[in-house]
């Protein structure tokens, strides 16, 4: 939680691998820990940024922030990765 102008913005800052083309990331709060809201940015009421754009100087990763606004200090984020499975390809015998 940071307050900050037309705060105060709930926020999760990640690292994201630039190689691995197959993962899709996924902002999710909840103040329960049972049921998890997927943050989809829209920039307005859930934003997101880039921090670093080239952490490690090699352009294999990237560092970005997404952040919802005027959220509690209850909510509780996590950053989920989804596996996109590989196509494949049916052989003939």
């Amino acid at each position: 939680m940071t307050d900050a102008p037309n705060g105060p913005w709930f926020s999760l800052t990640f690292r994201r691998n630039e190689g691995a083309a197959d993962l899709t990331y996924t902002v999710q709060a909840t103040s329960d820990l049972i049921n998890w809201t997927n943050l989809v940015p829209d920039g307005q009421n859930v934003v997101e940024e880039t921090v670093n754009a080239d952490p490690d100087g090699d352009g294999s990763a990237i560092v970005k922030r997404v952040a919802e606004f005027g959220q509690s200090p209850e909510l509780i984020p996590q950053l989920t990765e989804f596996v996109r499975p590989l196509a494949i390809a049916a052989h003939g015998g």
